[in-house]
């Protein structure tokens, strides 16, 4: 059954993004979940999950050790994992330049939620948006897309 599901994962067209390039990217998400009810039987379950965007399939997951936190469990979720073609997102908790990086070395491109728990970042971000640095070529472009004449 696995390998019926990851087949149509594969050819499925939808939780894609296609790039300005033509590069077709399949989206995949990173979260974590506590298992409900298991708390009453016992110690807490928390597992974080790679699923894919369109098909829903739960392409991986690992459970977060006891001692740890979500973001620990992340690096073993990804590992070995060919991660070219896909743009993998995942919500503020992530964003970690330290789960970046794997990401990147794996081929793969990702999308991070970044909020006001990371003031410098999102300071830093704010101010990128509100005065982009502009190459000539550039601003001409944008100018000129929206109808304003470039002095």
């Amino acid at each position: 059954m696995i390998a019926y599901n990851r087949q149509l994962a594969s050819e499925s067209q939808a939780g894609t993004i296609t790039t300005k390039t033509g590069l077709v990217l399949q989206g995949q998400a990173i979260d974590g979940k506590e298992l409900r009810g298991v708390r009453a039987h016992g110690s807490p379950l928390c597992l974080v999950h790679l699923v894919q965007h369109g098909s829903g399939i739960v392409l991986g997951q690992r459970e977060v050790p006891e001692k740890g936190n979500e973001i620990t469990a992340m690096p073993a979720l990804l590992a070995g994992r060919d991660l070219s073609k896909t743009v993998t997102t995942m919500d503020a908790l992530f964003t970690q330049r330290d789960l970046s990086r794997p990401i990147i070395a794996q081929k793969g491109h990702y999308l991070m939620v970044v909020k006001e728990n990371q003031p410098a970042l999102y300071r830093a971000i704010a101010l990128l948006f509100a005065h982009p640095p502009w190459l000539p070529r550039e601003k001409e472009q944008e100018y000129s897309r929206v109808g304003v004449p470039m002095a």
